[in-house]
């Protein structure tokens, strides 16, 4: 039996309501925004772009990137309560980087994270990322610095 295959879909006509009923574990609310409220941002902040999480073409998540030469960001991570603990998560933010590093010349990839929202910061701290010390909108931001010669995460 083959693995589920992960990717990440541009948010459009046919994936978008099942991007925007997404829910999260009810001990995960204070920490995300809701993704209906994530598209709409989307909507209105064109410099950010919307993705599908899907695993075998079934929507399980919702990420948003915000590209840009510099520094990009991972907007948003959401993956579906039901789908949680399956390793999605995890996927769908190494896809991410992999589309960041593919797609601009970014030298570092930032995130940040809601203070307390221990599950997120165990797994970016796992894939490289580092607090700055910096704070945006009252959440902690974390930075993958990139070896753009290799497409490798540095310390």
């Amino acid at each position: 039996m083959a693995s589920p295959t992960l990717a990440l879909v541009k948010v459009d006509a046919h994936n978008w309501e099942a991007c925007a009923w997404l829910q999260v574990q009810e001990r995960q609310t204070g920490f995300v925004f809701t993704a209906a409220f994530s598209l709409a941002q989307c909507a209105y902040v064109p410099e950010l772009l919307p993705f599908a999480v899907e695993v075998d073409e079934r929507v399980v998540g919702h990420i948003v990137l915000k590209p840009d030469d510099k520094s990009s960001w991972i907007h948003r991570v959401i993956i579906g309560a039901d789908y949680q603990g399956h390793g999605y998560g995890r996927a769908a933010v190494e896809a991410a980087i992999a589309l960041l590093v593919e797609t601009t010349a970014c030298r570092e990839i930032m995130l940040a994270v809601t203070p307390g929202n221990e599950t997120a910061t165990r797994l970016y701290h796992s894939l490289g990322f580092v607090a700055t010390g910096e704070f945006k909108d009252g959440d902690a931001v974390y930075r993958l610095a990139l070896n753009r010669n290799s497409s490798q995460a540095i310390s």
